[in-house]
């Protein structure tokens, strides 16, 4: 496995090649499983419509290899919806003795529901899942502080990048993979980013001179990415 580099693939093509204990840490966000008419088509290779059993599967095996080739731990960002409500609480249950700790991304303003009578969305959970230590809340491989971070993250959604990055209906404000980059890993460690999309995890990892991996199915998201590479390479720009 290189580092440093994007694999247009499926995740569990990319980590079957990956030795348990490769990566030092795990930051992503996987497709919610929106289920409706607005779905982002992932270049014909997938669609954001599975069944409930399907994408409780499917993320059931990912999280699985995530905890193999993961040696501390795995930060895993999803907004619950309509798709995937039940297959979130059935994940919950099913790692229940792998996960450490649950965050909430406060996006600050609150998204409106497309459908009458949902309540706004206004956060997020980030489930952090652990192959060891799962049953204390310390975490012994961390760089903060005693009482400097909370489990709430407030940090709002970056509509100017969403405008320079198109077609691409779910970007990370930098400043997310950003803090658990920063408090959870030293120099030169190791990320990975399964659903990399486009890119940023990969960017916070570069500002902080962490190596990075990255998964991505979709051919244009991973154009994006290595775009962004580039540019930040060459130029040290932070879009």
């Amino acid at each position: 496995m290189e580092l440093n580099k994007l694999y247009t693939e499926d995740c569990l093509q990319t980590m079957q090649r990956m030795d348990t204990n490769f990566v030092d840490i795990t930051v992503t966000s996987p497709p919610y499983n929106l289920s409706t008419d607005r779905i982002y088509k992932y270049d014909g290779v997938y669609e954001d419509n599975l069944s409930q059993h399907d994408y409780f599967v499917w993320q059931k095996n990912v999280i699985q290899e995530l905890l193999r080739v993961t040696k501390h731990y795995i930060f895993y960002n999803i907004q619950m919806v309509a798709g995937n409500k039940e297959a979130l609480w059935q994940l919950i249950g099913y790692f229940h003795k792998e996960l450490k700790e649950v965050l909430i991304w406060d996006k600050i303003h609150a998204e409106p529901a497309i459908s009458d009578k949902v309540l706004s969305s206004q956060f997020e959970f980030i489930l952090v899942f652990a192959s060891e230590g799962a049953d204390k809340r310390y975490f012994d491989h961390s760089f903060f502080r005693r009482g400097t971070l909370s489990n709430v993250i407030r940090e709002g959604k970056n509509a100017k990048l969403k405008n320079k990055i198109k077609n691409h209906g779910a970007i990370f404000p930098l400043n997310i993979p950003g803090f658990f980059i920063n408090n959870f890993t030293e120099e030169g460690d190791v990320v990975y980013d399964p659903f990399m999309g486009s890119g940023t995890t990969a960017k916070a990892a570069m500002i902080l001179n962490r190596n990075w991996i990255g998964s991505e199915i979709s051919e244009q998201y991973a154009k994006q990415c290595n775009d962004r590479v580039l540019a930040y390479q060459s130029q040290g720009q932070l879009f």
